[in-house]
């Protein structure tokens, strides 16, 4: 199912004119905007949360209804900032990892793999992690490629290469900013 079609049959279970997928009942809701919780139930369609609160009309033959009484019901988690090389473990695998403690999406530039292998490199780690339940955000690392001279450009990854990587359907955009680095060609950092 396409992520349009996703999203409208959430919406039909929302409005009730269509049966969850899963609903997880009796749970404690982790409201991590306003910092509190509420006992309440879980509609799932096509993957998705597509309500919260009282689900039992949701409930159809073939819905799953689990019983999450005395358990917390947490959203995923997002790692803000990820340098991937320091995992030492194949994309798949450091998903597995990673999905199974509650993290769902990671934002990452991938830039030392991109020093070795360039921009193919990266576009293969990226379609892996594609493969896996781990959503990526990927920003581009312009300034990794800029600063240090030849310690942390091997030529690899030309302008041309980072401007291309901007137009990725996972690109968010720019990581890092160094900005004592622009503000002093000279590499000293202030202070």
């Amino acid at each position: 199912m396409n992520q349009a079609a996703a999203r409208r049959a959430c919406m039909r279970v929302a409005l009730g004119r269509e049966a969850a997928d899963m609903v997880i009942k009796g749970g404690t809701v982790v409201d991590v905007y306003s910092s509190t919780t509420v006992r309440s139930d879980l509609a799932i369609k096509a993957g998705r949360i597509a309500y919260v609160g009282d689900c039992d009309r949701m409930i159809g033959p073939e819905t799953e209804v689990i019983d999450a009484t005395g358990r917390y019901l947490v959203p995923g988690f997002i790692d803000g900032h990820t340098h991937i090389g320091a995992a030492q473990l194949c994309m798949t695998e450091l998903a597995k990892v990673l999905v199974a403690r509650g993290t769902v999406a990671m934002c990452v530039d991938f830039h030392i793999p991109g020093i070795v292998g360039g921009l193919p490199a990266i576009r293969h780690l990226i379609d892996e992690l594609n493969r896996t339940p781990l959503r990526t955000f990927f920003t581009v690392g312009y300034q990794m490629y800029t600063q240090n001279g030849p310690i942390w450009n091997t030529g690899k990854v030309s302008d041309e290469d980072l401007l291309a990587a901007l137009d990725w359907p996972e690109t968010i955009g720019i990581s890092e900013g160094l900005l004592w680095f622009y503000s002093d060609p000279g590499g000293h950092r202030p202070g």
